[in-house]
């Protein structure tokens, strides 16, 4: 999973150019890049994707709906049905599983449905990306869908087969910009900062906009997507989470905007000659296929090999949790970030562990999720509820977990490092 970022020296200077587009000391390609990846994605025929790709997207579609249902257990899909209710009135479209049958607009129920979605860790990841597109590609699909509806319901306005291709492009572009991004910033965004540019080109497919004014979607998901600084929320864990909400109504918008020829022109997570090259393998190389994983644990990525080795370990040398003096995982930095929260220090100097009063910093922790799944060997929606948090026996074993940074440990997925290493001390 790459961590490694771009070092603030190594970036570009910029100057105002012409035409109301910043320059890179001359290294955009202006429209000519943007123009070739909107006509890629607008073009894509359906018989040109491998059956893999399909059977992959088919299965992402999947997930990032079972995601949603399994966030109904958290106060984050009450509290976002609350908002969008008295926020965005409308029968447009629907939100997800709601138990009132509640509507909304298109664009609530892109932001809605989103925000849900991305309240429960467990949605598809992109390696080299740092972060997640299903979580805003598939709700802002269906709420694109929702301007598209017949007057005739019988009448097919989006047939399955260009829907699932309209999605293609939509992930093969979003892995793209996020990789793009991260290598031409050195702040660590989240990913509705990316994963709009995905969400955009897939309103543009389905809402059947020219490449001109795609072209301008595009620049106007990358201005106006949230630039949010990931690490924040990993420090201080909260319902902002990963931005995707933003990502897929930002996404939604710009085509809207577009088509109704608002202008926003220009967007180097694509022009920048830098990371230009990203692009021209579309259609050759399907990164759904190369770097889409999927979560098998509802918190973040970067928690997940510490609860798999944990996992292993106990299975190994058959270990029950009351068995259990402390756990010592090893990891890299990034990781051990998601506990320092978590440790305070008393006055004595002793340091004592904080447990989780909420399921987004039990979401973000290495220590809890690792006690839950020495107890449970999974760590599931209803194991990061807040219900959950209340368990005596998983705040005494979370206790005694702690978390130490191995610099053997990398974070790139590609160097032959270990992946994991847990130890446990009976």
């Amino acid at each position: 999973h790459r961590t490694n970022m771009t070092d603030e020296k190594n970036q570009p200077n910029t100057t105002q150019g012409n035409n109301n587009i910043v320059l890179h000391e001359g290294t955009w390609c202006v429209e000519k890049k943007e123009k070739a990846v909107a006509a890629w994605a607008l073009d894509l025929r359906y018989e040109d994707i491998p059956l893999d790709v399909l059977s992959e997207t088919k299965r992402a579609i999947l997930d990032t709906i079972g995601t949603a249902l399994g966030a109904q257990h958290l106060k984050i899909t009450q509290v976002v049905n609350r908002f969008i209710s008295v926020s965005f009135p409308g029968n447009q479209a629907n939100i997800w599983f709601s138990a009132k049958r509640s509507t909304t607009s298109a664009l609530g129920a892109a932001l809605a449905n989103a925000l849900i979605t991305d309240g429960l860790d467990m949605h598809d990841t992109g390696h080299y990306t740092k972060g997640h597109a299903g979580a805003a590609l598939v709700p802002c699909a269906f709420a694109c869908l929702s301007l598209l509806r017949s007057e005739d319901s019988t009448t097919e306005v989006v047939s399955g087969k260009e829907f699932l291709t309209a999605m293609v492009a939509a992930y093969e572009i979003a892995y793209r910009a996020g990789q793009a991004l991260h290598e031409t910033s050195s702040e660590y965004h989240s990913s509705g900062a990316w994963n709009a540019l995905g969400c955009s080109i897939l309103c543009c497919r389905l809402l059947r906009l020219s490449v001109e004014d795609s072209i301008h979607a595009l620049g106007i998901a990358d201005y106006y997507g949230p630039r949010s600084q990931m690490m924040r929320v990993v420090n201080l864990p909260t319902m902002v989470k990963d931005g995707s909400g933003q990502g897929a109504f930002v996404g939604l918008q710009s085509a809207l905007m577009a088509r109704e020829g608002f202008t926003g022109q220009g967007c180097p997570i694509i022009s920048n000659a830098k990371v230009s090259h990203l692009y021209d393998d579309l259609g050759d190389s399907w990164r759904l296929v190369k770097f889409h994983v999927y979560k098998k644990h509802a918190v973040c990525y970067w928690a997940q090999p510490s609860i798999a080795a944990t996992i292993d370990l106990m299975k190994q040398h058959d270990i029950v949790p009351e068995d259990i003096e402390s756990i010592r995982c090893h990891t890299f930095k990034e990781a051990a970030n998601l506990s320092l929260q978590r440790r305070t220090t008393t006055e004595e100097g002793n340091e004592v562990f904080l447990h989780p009063t909420t399921s987004e910093e039990a979401q973000y922790s290495v220590a809890f999720p690792v006690a839950v799944a020495a107890f449970t060997g999974q760590v599931g929606p209803r194991e990061v509820s807040e219900a959950a948090l209340q368990d005596k026996k998983l705040q005494d074993l979370a206790s005694r977990v702690t978390v130490v940074v191995d610099a053997e440990i990398s974070t790139s997925s590609n160097n032959g490092g270990r992946d994991k290493e847990c130890q446990a001390t009976l």
